[in-house]
């Protein structure tokens, strides 16, 4: 029975050990076996794997507006200058915002032309009754007044004569009518009389203050109706600009690294994007490396290699090493490869990418540098 015991203990044991070396194992230093050193560019130095990504930030692209998506105009893959369409949304409704926000300042335009119409008339009726009298007006009344009143002596005169020579033969009607004739003739004399009075006098304070505040009211008529026609144009450029918000261009030139929108679907500002856009004619490789290992990582330039495939390598440029240690995101999936660990994030320019893709992942040494200062960040141009 002690002897079965003692056999548990040990086997127990045996495991846990096994176990506390493999994770030793896994966060020592890298040095790959000399048996098959020749797979690998080199040995020694600080290990990690790196994920080729675009060197400048990719862009994610979102509508400002929400809405159906009406078309689609590009592919995965698909190389855009800056300006081209990406997206359309539906746009019949901002179409006919537009539409009723340019007749609604159509009329308003209207509506201004029409007050400075009316300011125009108020105008010229204050400078006749302000001016008056006016010699232009003046001698014509006086020359009306004239032959009106010869007029109706005329018709005086003649009344008179018919009355005497056709006593007792003229109809009573007849000589009624030269009577109204006569009597018409001296109404338009005292009219004509009347208007020459009226040219020679000078204007009536109470009219003259009538046409003044005739005038200002349609100032002030003017600069309301300018002003709403100002608020209407202003609604016009908003109602555009709403419009044009449903037509998403390109912010830049680039590929088309993601799409994940489709025809018909819903989309709004506050989602995950319509697609991310980055130009991948340069690459960087973003590496984490095991906290434990970074400081021993130098700045001399890396060597990076597809895993499998150590015939063929790529420059890598130190551009950063992060200053904090973080949790590891990314895992190589060989085995033992843990990620409960804490990792520094490196930043490499690769020089000739040659036909890397965007989203791989390598393998990749850096020089050790035996009085390398962590911690610093370092910038280089590509």
């Amino acid at each position: 029975m002690r002897n079965r015991a003692t056999l548990g203990i040990t086997a127990a044991l045996a495991v846990v050990g096994a176990g506390f070396a493999a994770l030793v194992a896994a966060r020592s230093p890298r040095i790959p076996d000399p048996t098959i050193a020749s797979s690998e560019p080199a040995v020694g130095g600080v290990y990690g794997i790196g994920l080729v990504e675009p060197l400048d930030e990719s862009t994610r692209v979102a509508p400002a507006v929400a809405g159906v998506v009406a078309a689609v105009q590009v592919v995965v893959g698909q190389r855009v200058a800056a300006g081209d369409v990406l997206v359309v949304l539906d746009d019949a409704e901002a179409r006919a915002r537009v539409q009723a926000a340019e007749s609604i300042a159509s009329a308003a335009a209207i509506i201004v032309d029409l007050r400075r119409a009316e300011l125009a008339i108020a105008q010229a009726r204050l400078a006749r009754v302000s001016g008056q009298p006016r010699p232009e007006d003046v001698a014509p009344a006086t020359e009306a007044e004239r032959v009106a009143r010869a007029e109706a002596a005329e018709a005086r005169e003649r009344l008179a004569r018919y009355q005497k020579l056709a006593r007792g033969i003229v109809p009573a009607a007849d000589l009624a009518e030269r009577t109204r004739q006569a009597e018409a003739a001296d109404a338009r004399a005292a009219q004509a009389a009347a208007e020459a009075l009226r040219a020679a006098a000078p204007g009536w304070t109470r009219d003259v203050a009538v046409a003044e505040a005739e005038a200002q009211a349609a100032v002030s008529a003017i600069a309301v109706a300018e002003a709403t026609a100002a608020a209407d144009r202003s609604a016009v450029e908003i109602a555009r600009v709403a419009l044009s918000q449903r037509t998403i261009h390109a912010p830049r030139a680039g590929k088309i690294m993601r799409l994940a929108v489709h025809a018909g679907e819903w989309v709004a500002p506050e989602g995950g994007g319509l697609l991310d856009l980055a130009d991948d004619s340069r690459l960087r490789l973003t590496a984490e490396v095991d906290a434990l290992d970074a400081w021993r990582a130098g700045t001399a330039d890396a060597i990076a290699w597809r895993r499998g495939d150590p015939t063929r390598t790529w420059t890598a440029k130190v551009l950063l090493i992060e200053p904090v240690a973080r949790a590891k995101r990314e895992s190589s999936g060989a085995p033992g490869d843990v990620i409960d660990t804490r990792v520094r994030c490196l930043r490499f320019s690769l020089v000739d990418s040659g036909d890397l893709l965007p989203g791989e992942q390598l393998e990749l040494r850096i020089p050790s540098a035996p009085h390398a200062e962590t911690g610093a960040a370092l910038s280089a141009n590509p």
